[in-house]
């Protein structure tokens, strides 16, 4: 599904660029900016990502696809 594609693109460059070192607001303002998406919406994906980054795919199935 694309929104579930969408989704995965946009925790992988969150992830990026705040594992690059880069401010986490610096990053969602980026990405809400050149995304359309609000920063809540960023933040919540980020949130899911590093649950995702921690061990939590064991959770995969749990994950909304919106």
């Amino acid at each position: 599904r694309s929104s579930c594609r969408e989704a995965w693109r946009l925790m992988l460059r969150l992830l990026d660029g705040t594992e690059a070192g880069e401010d986490v607001g610096a990053v969602v303002a980026l990405l809400a900016q050149q995304e359309g998406q609000s920063p809540e919406r960023l933040r919540e994906l980020l949130q899911q990502a590093r649950a995702l980054v921690a061990g939590g795919y064991r959770e995969l199935l749990r994950i909304p696809d919106v």
